[in-house]
């Protein structure tokens, strides 16, 4: 009789064995996560920008001690006058030095500045608080990208095993009906066995493969060409 079967699989363009040669461990994927998770990285530059915030804050209540001095000089000239040589106006005449020493101490405005400090130093605990909060949120993603990663490699194993023994059963009962001792009802019943262990193979398949890329996201190290066509 004619082949009821007409299922076709498209192939994947992935190396699968690369897959079960991968041997990352969750230890190894949390040291990098935390080393090249942008978002971590981003959270701990915040949290480092509002402590330098704070600290330069705290600065504003203390004392403040200014010293400096100042020399200088000039030359004048008129038109049609009579004047002096430039020797005589710059290094002589016109010479100033300038110097003093100022103290500074905050009294009114202290008050104030403390308030800005208490402010900086929320606003850096804040950030302290969400650098802990993306660290913990990293770990998650990790520890769950690598637990879908090794479900679906057993899953994948499983359904490959399925798929052959489909395949071996609709071979078995394809030689059956050809010889005339089952029916087409048979056949087809075992056929739509085959067509659905090939479609869990698929799909076992295609969840791997993004799965394998979903941890590498998960870690910082996802590139663009190791995403499969």
């Amino acid at each position: 009789g004619a082949d009821p079967s007409s299922f076709e699989v498209v192939e994947v363009n992935w190396d699968i064995n690369k897959a079960f040669a991968d041997t990352t461990t969750l230890e190894n994927m949390h040291a990098i996560a935390l080393e090249r998770r942008s978002d971590l990285k981003q959270a701990t530059y915040a949290e480092k920008a509002f402590h330098h915030s704070f600290s330069a804050s705290k600065g504003r209540y203390y004392p403040n001690i200014f010293a400096g001095a100042n020399y200088g000089s000039r030359y004048n000239y008129v038109q049609g006058e009579e004047n002096r040589s430039f020797g005589d106006q710059f290094y002589n005449d016109n010479t100033r030095l300038s110097y003093g020493f100022t103290v500074s101490v905050p009294i009114w405005n202290a008050w104030q500045y403390k308030s800005q400090a208490a402010l900086a130093r929320v606003a850096y605990k804040n950030a302290s608080i969400r650098r802990q909060n993306t660290e913990v949120v990293v770990k998650s993603d990790v520890q769950r990208a690598y637990q879908n990663f090794t479900d679906a490699k057993t899953a994948f194993t499983s359904a490959q095993a399925g798929v052959k023994a489909a395949e071996l059963s609709y071979q078995t009962e394809k030689e059956r009906y050809d010889l005339g001792v089952s029916n087409i009802v048979q056949l087809a019943t075992v056929n739509a066995a085959y067509v659905r262990a090939q479609g869990d193979f698929a799909t076992a398949t295609f969840t791997l493969m993004f799965q394998r890329v979903l941890m590498a996201y998960a870690e910082g190290t996802l590139k663009f060409e190791d995403i499969p066509e």
